[in-house]
């Protein structure tokens, strides 16, 4: 059906309009990094399911989040728009500043939904608060814990063939994030060689540990940190069954990626930290689309920015793409477009994932750049802006800042109260960003 040029580029021919109303799934595992999937060249047997699903899919060897966070993240993805531009910036923890997502550009739900689709959203991610306008479009916006948000789409996905309609479908999952507590069977397939603590293995004592202390303890974060992704695999596996069983999935488009990566020890850091590094600038990126051939992208970067557009032009609605929207259908991009990841203090620019130019976020000044593909760690900072292989890469950066105003969020300051903001704290202290 949709002709693409397996391993290569996608094709310049369209994809015709043969799955109008199709449904529309998006499976997304916060803090997952890419080089943790077997589908990307981890060894152990860390997902077995999502490593099937690539194998039927377009799978982009390279692709970049918008923001290594989740709410900007988030909002790119779901509104097709550049961190820059939407201004949603605040940062880890700053809950008294944070303001509602403002309605000048529609999400994919919206879109949908005003096209006859039934919208539902399950998370298991508690900064994805509904008061903070993050389930904007969406008729159910459900949170649950990893195991109630799986259950949940089970059931959402059971009723699709009664409903009349198509639908969408969220899924945003948080086995792979901190306090990170495997299962057994998990820890067993992995191989996990420490006792696991009770409450979870997170990394506030990093920094508090002497440097020679850090890379043993870094081997128990890879560890511990696969057997969760392991869990998440096996949660993606139980909604994909749903999906085979509901007789729905020859019309239903699966879309499988994550809102950043996360680091484990790499460049002497540890979590989603404010840098721009392949660690958490690199996400997985799956497209599936019933019919289509599986391909792998090699020459370009795939950017979530352009996964709103590429389900509007798959289900046949592409004329609705709010003019808002940056973003450009993956199956209409004869050249690689340019990737953009950002987070204060720096921004990071690519075309074909083997140049990569950072530079400071807020003036567009040079700072240093990586050849990728002699250099995959970022090892070899390149600090001549006149460099053969970051000119092209700045000039082009220039121009995307002067094609691409700053923007502020006008949302509303929302409507919190004392207990709710307590809840709030509670919950970044569990999820390991405060102490």
């Amino acid at each position: 059906m949709l002709a693409l040029l397996a391993g290569i580029a996608l094709a310049a021919a369209p994809p015709p309009a043969a799955l109008p109303r199709a449904n529309v799934l998006i499976l997304v595992v916060d803090t997952l990094r890419a080089d943790a999937l077997g589908t990307y060249g981890e060894a152990s047997p860390t997902s077995p399911r999502i490593d099937a699903l690539a194998g039927e899919s377009l799978v982009f060897e390279r692709a970049w989040t918008s923001y290594t966070w989740t709410l900007p993240s988030f909002i790119s993805y779901t509104t097709s728009r550049s961190v820059r531009r939407h201004g949603w910036d605040y940062d880890i923890g700053q809950f008294d500043l944070y303001r509602t997502v403002e309605a000048s550009a529609p999400t994919l739900a919206e879109v949908l939904g005003a096209n006859g689709y039934a919208t539902e959203g399950r998370y298991a991610n508690g900064h994805l608060h509904e008061s903070l306008g993050f389930g904007k479009g969406f008729q159910q916006w459900v949170k649950g814990t990893d195991a109630e948000t799986v259950a949940a789409a089970v059931t959402d996905i059971k009723g699709w063939a009664g409903d009349g309609k198509p639908n969408l479908l969220y899924v945003h999952i948080m086995n792979c994030h901190t306090a990170w507590r495997p299962s057994l069977d998990a820890q067993k397939a992995l191989g996990v060689s420490f006792p696991v603590p009770t409450a979870g293995l997170d990394w506030m004592d990093w920094f508090k540990l002497p440097k020679e202390a850090r890379p043993a303890r870094a081997l128990e974060y890879r560890q511990q940190y696969e057997a969760a992704v392991r869990d998440a695999d096996t949660a993606i596996g139980k909604v994909l069954d749903a999906l085979n069983a509901s007789g729905e999935a020859g019309k239903t488009m699966v879309l499988f990626h994550s809102d950043h990566g996360e680091a484990l020890g790499d460049h002497g850091f540890v979590g989603h930290n404010r840098s721009v590094f392949e660690e958490v600038a690199r996400v997985p990126l799956l497209v599936k689309v019933p019919g289509a051939p599986p391909a792998r992208v090699k020459d370009r970067v795939g950017r979530l920015i352009d996964l709103a557009p590429t389900v509007l032009d798959v289900v046949g609605l592409a004329s609705k793409a709010p003019t808002a929207w940056e973003g450009v259908s993956m199956y209409r991009q004869p050249q690689p477009l340019l990737a953009v990841t950002e987070r204060t203090p720096e921004a990071a620019f690519t075309l074909d994932g083997n140049t990569k130019l950072v530079v400071d976020r807020e003036t567009g000044a040079f700072a240093y750049g990586f050849d990728l593909s002699k250099d995959p760690g970022e090892k070899a900072r390149i600090k001549d802006p006149a460099n053969p292989l970051m000119a092209p890469l700045l000039a082009a950066a220039r121009a995307w800042y002067a094609a691409t105003p700053k923007g502020s969020n006008k949302g509303e300051k929302p409507k919190v109260e004392g207990e709710e903001k307590s809840e709030v704290d509670a919950m970044l202290k569990q999820l390991g960003y405060v102490e």
